[in-house]
């Protein structure tokens, strides 16, 4: 299934991942980590949805990913 990944405002990739894959797979993913460039410290947004590492991603999903300092309290 495809994911599209997204960090920061220009950093777009789409790959393709297994049936069942988590938010903590796509956090851990070399490919995807080089891709995007993001680090260990980072919250995630599914369809615009804070997301934990235990959340399944369906095909089509957008990740989102953001660093923690980057974020407005």
């Amino acid at each position: 299934m495809k994911i599209t990944g997204v960090y920061g405002i220009q950093n777009t990739v789409t790959r393709e991942f297994e049936s069942g894959t988590t938010v903590g797979d796509l956090k851990k993913n070399a490919d995807l980590r080089a891709a995007l460039g993001f680090s260990d410290n980072v919250q995630v947004y599914v369809n615009g949805v804070v997301a934990g590492d235990e959340f399944v991603i369906g095909p089509g999903n957008i990740v989102a990913f953001e660093d923690q300092a980057g974020r407005k309290a």
